[in-house]
């Protein structure tokens, strides 16, 4: 019976490790392929969008539309568009639509490989 209940325990601590770990894991993804790395980030107007970079370029998605950077050192215009239609729906003030702006151009995700 001590071994049973052993057992039981063991799994069930096992089980909630694994449930625990799972929810915390930061919501970036690498692809081996390209060397890509992405970052999802609450929109701040409602939803979330997806940050990616890889040696060659950067790029924002949100509702399936892609926007991408002119350069991976240049990407105020691509920021701009995805606020933009971010808070479509939102009343922001201009004072708020440059901050979140920038907020969308510090999600550029690093590689620290």
């Amino acid at each position: 019976m001590k071994k049973i209940n052993f057992l039981i325990t063991s799994l069930v601590v096992i089980g909630l490790t694994t449930i625990f770990y799972a929810c915390e894991e930061e919501s970036s993804i690498d692809s081996p392929v390209d060397n890509t790395i992405c970052t999802t980030t609450s929109s701040g107007c409602g939803g979330s969008f997806e940050t990616c970079a890889n040696s060659t370029s950067v790029w924002y998605t949100y509702n399936g539309k892609k926007y991408t950077c002119s350069s991976t050192s240049n990407c105020n215009s691509a920021a701009t568009a995805l606020v933009n239609d971010m808070c479509s729906k939102s009343a922001v003030s201009k004072t708020d639509f440059d901050k979140k702006v920038q907020d969308v151009l510090n999600t550029f995700p690093t590689n620290n490989k």
